[in-house]
């Protein structure tokens, strides 16, 4: 997605007239174009991934803020529904745009708890390393599923790991980051519970939902 995304703002920001503006703007410009044409696809993980890294780059510019804000609250977007304009802000702080590319595995510290990602685009394998045997894989996980848990407390060990089988870009929300952005701030602990029991909510190709590990 990263690849395609990228030739959509150069496109935009080749047909926008540059005038003073330094090339940056231009392609902050494009590239919150693209962002509105995702949003308006009903591509909503897609626009949120694309507004998180503008954020990353130019932080703490209200067209990027607003532009989130609107997206996050969109009901395409269940993973913030019912929360407050201040949980959302909370949540997106934390929340990271990870690029993975083929045979890459995803990062946690096989423990239940520590992160939750949301695959925007590619597919993740998803296998278990338990020691009673050779590993095997569990399933696999596309546009819109999810894989992993959060909460306040470390989970019991897990043996599951998810690897990229191509080119994989996910949202992750990760335990220390969220404690740093939201404290122990219960609206958010308790909603982010919630989506993570009632995950098969997300738009999904399969229905099962979150993967918990």
């Amino acid at each position: 997605m990263a690849h395609l995304l990228r030739g959509r703002i150069e496109e935009h920001a080749a047909n926008t007239e540059k005038g003073s503006d330094d090339a940056s703007r231009i392609d902050l410009r494009a590239a919150l174009i693209v962002a509105r044409e995702l949003e308006n696809e009903g591509r909503m993980l897609h626009a949120l991934s694309v507004l998180l890294e503008l954020d990353r780059v130019f932080p703490n510019l209200e067209p990027i803020r607003s532009s989130l804000l609107g997206v996050a609250r969109s009901a395409q977007t269940p993973l913030f529904a019912g929360f407050s304009a201040d949980d959302i802000r909370a949540v997106l702080e934390a929340t990271e745009v990870e690029h993975l590319v083929t045979g890459e595995l995803v990062r946690h510290n096989k423990r239940s708890g520590d992160v939750l990602l949301i695959v925007v685009d590619g597919e993740l394998a998803v296998t278990d390393h338990g020691s009673n045997g050779p590993s095997f894989e569990v399933r696999r996980l596309g546009g819109g599923e999810c894989f992993g848990r959060l909460s306040l407390d470390d989970g019991e060990a897990s043996s599951l790991q998810a690897i990229a089988t191509r080119r994989t870009v996910v949202l992750s929300l990760r335990r220390g980051p969220l404690l740093k952005a939201a404290g122990e701030r219960s609206s958010v602990w308790s909603l982010i519970d919630r989506f993570q029991r009632e995950g098969d909510t997300l738009p999904t190709k399969d229905p099962a939902g979150v993967l918990v590990i």
